[in-house]
């Protein structure tokens, strides 16, 4: 009787053992599985990171438009140009040419919806309400960029002298102009993007 209750414990350990191996395994299994959806939905929003930024202008494209961009340029006394452009989201763009601009006057366009799409993404990207407004300095051009990101958002405005220290905010705003093809209406002997280079020589 002693060795039969013996085996029998053997027995019933060896079985113990089998089992909770078995469980491990089903369990480790089931793990995976669980996994694999999650990993899907991670390639799945990677894929569809770039696209949704594009598909919230679409869809605002297809709405009622509103002001998303302005950019308004004084020639304070250094007799560079002096112009305004406001951008809105159904591509239209309001141009008006006040001193020292080739075109003088009012100018109505409109750009594709690719373009408007590019410029907020660009502004977004470029953590436009993030960059630091610079203290007035008499005498030196002063720019306002205002950007808008959504209907539901503030529009935040940033001024700028066209000095170094606002290097990325004068960025931004050139790749506005140059996206909306501006150049041909705002130049006059003398180009925009000589306007830090005029300022730093005047601040001296």
């Amino acid at each position: 009787m002693k060795t039969n209750s013996k085996i029998n414990w053997k027995t019933a350990g060896i079985i113990s053992s089998v089992l909770i191996i078995a469980v491990s395994i089903l369990f480790l299994k089931g793990c995976e599985k669980a996994d694999i959806p999650q990993v899907k939905n991670m390639i799945n929003s990677n894929e569809n990171s770039d696209a949704s930024a594009s598909s919230n202008l679409d869809n605002v494209a297809k709405q009622s438009p509103f002001l998303m961009l302005t950019i308004d340029h004084s020639a304070a006394r250094t007799g560079m140009p002096d112009y305004r452009v406001e951008l809105n989201t159904h591509g239209e763009v309001f141009f008006n040419g006040r001193r020292n601009t080739a075109y003088a006057g009012v100018k109505r366009f409109k750009v594709s919806n690719e373009i408007v799409v590019a410029i907020s993404n660009q502004f977004t990207a470029g953590n436009f309400l993030e960059l630091e407004n610079l203290p007035p300095t008499p005498d030196l051009p002063l720019v306002t960029t205002s950007f808008r990101s959504s209907i539901n958002s503030d529009i935040f405005s940033k001024i700028d002298y066209g000095q170094p220290k606002s290097e990325k905010l004068i960025q931004l705003r050139q790749y506005a102009e140059n996206m909306l093809e501006l150049a041909s209406l705002i130049n006059k002997g003398k180009n925009i993007d000589d306007v830090k280079e005029n300022s730093n020589q005047i601040a001296q």
